[in-house]
């Protein structure tokens, strides 16, 4: 999904936030209270996340977020909030 494709509502962020989560963390389910490395995410696959949501959603998000923000719940907020400042 292109920039433009993915600017909408905040709930298209949460979608898409939470889609790229799962699948970077290879869950089948949200857990949305344990941490990224909890879960089994490392420094590179947390790279990897950021890197994918920052192309998708046209913003630059920081590595250190999921270290700062480390729950999904927590980290969807934050995209969700650098996102709308970004326009997305």
């Amino acid at each position: 999904m292109s920039s433009s494709a993915a600017r909408g509502s905040g709930s298209d962020v949460d979608r898409i936030v939470t889609g790229h989560w799962r699948d970077t963390l290879q869950l089948d389910d949200d857990y949305e209270d344990y941490t990224f490395y909890e879960l089994g995410g490392t420094s590179l696959t947390a790279a990897q996340l950021v890197l994918t949501l920052g192309r998708e959603l046209g913003c630059r998000i920081s590595v250190q977020a999921v270290a700062d923000y480390p729950t999904l719940r927590q980290f969807r907020a934050h995209v969700l909030s650098i996102a709308a400042q970004a326009g997305a």
